[in-house]
C-alpha cells in the first residue's frame, strides 16, 4: 500500500517498534507519543475467538463508512497539491466539499465508537502495539478489547491486544500509577494502515516542527 510505502522512506529518521504482530509476521513500525480517547475491557479467553471473529466479520457500518472517509480524504490531500497549482479555485472547491466530508465522517466515527465523553490518555503508539496508563494493575497474559480514537482524523479503532508488561510508577494522573505495554494480537489490515498513515504524519508534524524550530 502506498502508507506503507511512505512509512519505509522514514525509517531512517524516525524512532521504529520491531515486534512480533499479528502471529508470526515481524515489520517495523514507528512509535508515537499521542493523545488519544481511548476505552479498554479485560477478555475472558473463552471469549477470545467470537470477538476476533465479529471483528473479522466488520464493523458496524458507520464506522465503516468513517474509516473510508478517512482513508480517502488521505489519499486526496496530495492530488489537491497538485491541482492547487493550475486551478486555484477548483482546488478550494475540492477542499471545502473534503472538510464538509471530515466532519460528517467524525460525526459518524464518535457514534460508532461509543465513546463520546470518555478521557484523553497519553499513550505510546505503533501499529504493532501500545503503551499507556492505566488505574489498576493489568497483570501480563491479560486480553483486552482495546476502542481507540484518533485525533484529528476521528478514527475509530478497535484491537484486541494482551498485555506483556504491567509496572508500577509514580502517575502521571489522578490513580494511573500503573504503566502497561500491549501487544496487539489482533488488528485488520485498513485498520493498521489508518494507525501507520497516523504515525507517518504525527511524526512528520514534529519533523517539520524541529526543522523550523532549528531554522
Amino acid at each position: 500500500m502506498g502508507g506503507t510505502r511512505d512509512f519505509d522512506k522514514l525509517v531512517d529518521a524516525l524512532g521504529q517498534d520491531e515486534t512480533p504482530a499479528m502471529g508470526s509476521e515481524r515489520r517495523r513500525y514507528f512509535r508515537v507519543k499521542d493523545d488519544v480517547v481511548l476505552k479498554y475491557r479485560a477478555v475472558a479467553p473463552d471469549e477470545l475467538d467470537a470477538l476476533i471473529d465479529g471483528l473479522k466479520d466488520g464493523h458496524d457500518s458507520r464506522h465503516s463508512l468513517a474509516r473510508d472517509f478517512a482513508n480517502t480524504s488521505g489519499q486526496l490531500q496530495p492530488v489537491l497539491r497538485r491541482v492547487k497549482e493550475d486551478q486555484p479555485d477548483i482546488a478550494l472547491c475540492l477542499t471545502v466539499l473534503n472538510e464538509k466530508l471530515d466532519v460528517i465522517a467524525r460525526h459518524l466515527s464518535m457514534q460508532a465508537s461509543d465513546l463520546t465523553g470518555e478521557p484523553m490518555r497519553q499513550v505510546d503508539l505503533s501499529a504493532a502495539g501500545m503503551q499507556f496508563e492505566a488505574e489498576e494493575p493489568l497483570p501480563p497474559g491479560t486480553l483486552l478489547e482495546i476502542r481507540m480514537v484518533l485525533y484529528p482524523s476521528f478514527a475509530h479503532i478497535r484491537v484486541v491486544g494482551e498485555v506483556v508488561r504491567c509496572d508500577e510508577r509514580t502517575p502521571h494522573g489522578p490513580g494511573m500509577a500503573h504503566r502497561v505495554a500491549i501487544d496487539f494480537r489482533y488488528l485488520d489490515d485498513e485498520d493498521r494502515e489508518l494507525l501507520v498513515q497516523h504515525a507517518i504524519k504525527q511524526e512528520s508534524r514534529l519533523l517539520r516542527r524541529r526543522r523550523e524550530n532549528e531554522a
